[in-house]
């Protein structure tokens, strides 16, 4: 899941920054100038190379050469044959409408050459290297709070049972002491008494 919201966000950003990126590319005349950016002679030898690195070129933007036509072209060529002004290598772009616009699509380094030999060693040529401008940030993210389980509700421990009251032996009758065994035989001899007196008063009347 977190793979696949990462994936949308970058195509987002992305997708925003080619479409700022176009309505934002630059439109350069080469050397600056309207009529004498593309001919010969040049006013110096080194003044498209001091140009050329002058200027901050990015993706999307846009070079365009002005020249005239009956005498002048444009070659893309490839490092090699930029050193060597070599007009006539292969796999050369070559355009002389006389209003010559490329747009720099790629990052690296573009050659140029103009088609006449004499005018290419004459300094009618221009290198310039292209980047990519930095991506802008990506969004602050915003932190969502997590949610946090319900608060446990914290019980007391149950008081601890009281303990089963022992098995205590049955409580026995005191043993009568010797004194109390001779209360009992006193009492018989009285009643004895009692019953030989009232039989001898009796045989007296």
């Amino acid at each position: 899941m977190g793979y696949y919201y990462c994936r949308k966000w970058l195509t987002l950003i992305l997708s925003m920054w080619v479409l700022i990126r176009c309505s934002e590319s630059t439109r350069y005349v080469v050397g600056d100038g309207e009529n004498w950016s593309w001919k010969f002679p040049l006013p110096s030898r080194d003044i498209l190379s001091l140009w050329a690195s002058s200027h901050n070129f990015l993706i999307g933007d846009v070079i365009a050469f002005c020249y005239d036509s009956r005498n002048e072209s444009v070659h893309a060529v490839n490092e090699g044959d930029y050193s060597s002004c070599n007009v006539g290598g292969k796999g050369h772009l070559v355009d002389h409408d006389g209003n010559t616009k490329v747009i720099l699509n790629k990052i690296g380094m573009y050659y140029f050459i103009s088609g006449n030999k004499r005018h290419c060693k004459g300094g009618l040529k221009l290198a310039l290297l292209v980047t990519q401008p930095p991506i802008p940030p990506p969004p602050p993210s915003v932190a969502f709070p997590l949610p946090t389980p319900k608060s446990l509700v914290a019980f007391p421990p149950p008081p601890p049972s009281p303990l089963a009251p022992s098995l205590s032996a049955p409580a026995l009758a005191p043993s009568p002491s010797p004194n109390s065994s001779g209360g009992g035989g006193g009492g018989e001899s009285m009643i004895c008494l009692g019953v030989s007196m009232a039989m001898m008063m009796m045989f007296r009347v």
